[in-house]
């Protein structure tokens, strides 16, 4: 049964973290996504820069819905624990919408959500499968797509968000905790948004205490995380507002 042949690409717990599987995905990732938008940055004019980025924005779209819950689905795995509930997957959303319509709540949203989580999920995998099991692939794929949607959006349509938007972003992140939170306990195994249990793998909420005194804790890293995700358009601004006082 093609089921059980796939279930034996697993490793016992998850896939080691920064050992030679995990390293060879992120470099990989590291130097298609670089190339992309080097690529992109030095031949897009802007009618094709649009282009791409809409195109960008409905793979984006595309790939969560077949990923999740579809291709989990086939593969037999529960509805339950199939469900686009996680921060990444709203991120995901995002870069999706975002790149389709250009819209500020959207880049808000979709650049914090990206960089901080995304890029986290890749640094610290919560995966359970090996190469080439199809959820290994999507995994690294989809949280690739969700970053680059979102460098492609800053550095080729020039989108940015305001120290506004952080607080914003808290507000929604900290409403959709409070949704999510009651539907982890639908099924043993389910964990949207990491609120039940740390990940497996190990991550960051390790060094953050118990349950559930690290979900208090994560709206701190959360918030400073925000802060340095900013940081280089708060230096960016001032530089410029520095510049246009001692020209005047």
């Amino acid at each position: 049964m093609w089921r059980d042949r796939l279930a034996q690409l697993s490793y016992e717990n998850t896939i080691p973290m920064f050992g030679r599987d995990h390293l060879i995905y992120l470099a990989v990732i590291l130097v298609v996504s670089t190339a992309f938008l080097i690529f992109a940055k030095k031949t897009f004019n802007e009618k094709r820069a649009d282009k791409i980025g809409t195109i960008l924005g409905i793979v984006a779209l595309v790939h969560l819905v077949l990923e999740i819950p579809t291709l989990r689905l086939i593969l037999g795995m529960p509805l339950a624990t199939s469900l686009p509930l996680h921060l990444c997957n709203f991120g995901m959303i995002m870069v999706g919408i975002l790149l389709i319509t250009r819209k500020q709540w959207a880049i808000d949203l979709a650049y914090f959500w990206a960089l901080c989580g995304a890029t986290q999920s890749l640094l610290t995998p919560d995966l359970s499968f090996i190469f080439p099991h199809p959820l290994a692939l999507t995994f690294f794929t989809a949280h690739t797509i969700e970053i680059v949607g979102v460098l492609y959006a800053v550095t080729i349509l020039k989108m940015r968000p305001q120290w506004s938007s952080i607080p914003k972003v808290m507000a929604v992140t900290a409403g959709l905790a409070v949704v999510i939170f009651p539907i982890n306990y639908i099924h043993p195994d389910a964990n949207y948004m990491f609120l039940k249990f740390a990940p497996k793998g190990g991550s960051l909420i390790d060094f953050l205490g118990p349950w559930p005194w690290y979900i208090l804790s994560l709206v701190g890293v959360a918030l400073l995380l925000f802060v340095i995700a900013y940081l280089p358009y708060a230096i960016s601004d001032a530089i410029k507002k520095r510049r246009s006082i001692t020209t005047e």
